[in-house]
């Protein structure tokens, strides 16, 4: 539960970091993740987690979503296109594993 916590959390920091398709694309992966991990879970206990225990290693596919974020956000910084589009395609393939097409459907 705590990866998935922190995992939510990491997300949606860096869906605040950049812009577009990629934003909105780490803000419904964000959800879906704290849905199934946490959706059940007391406030007051995830409240207890984020206080008392620190974060857990973050596991490499979070890791690989977070260096594209930062890069994404680095190519909208600096006005480079063709890395920002870039960016963005390897980020919108790797949260197709979030069930994203599932919560679209809907």
């Amino acid at each position: 539960m705590e990866v998935g916590l922190y995992g939510a959390i990491s997300l949606h920091q860096a869906g605040r970091s950049v812009s577009g398709p990629a934003a909105e694309g780490y803000a419904t992966a964000a959800a879906v993740l704290f849905d199934e991990t946490c959706g059940t879970v007391p406030l007051s206990e995830l409240i207890w987690l984020l206080l008392h225990r620190p974060p857990p290693p973050p596991p490499q596919w979070l890791g690989g979503l977070t260096y594209a974020a930062e890069t994404l956000a680095f190519a909208q910084a600096t006005d480079q296109e063709a890395l920002a589009s870039a960016a963005t395609r390897q980020i919108m393939n790797q949260l197709k594993g979030f069930g994203l097409q599932r919560e679209q459907a809907r």
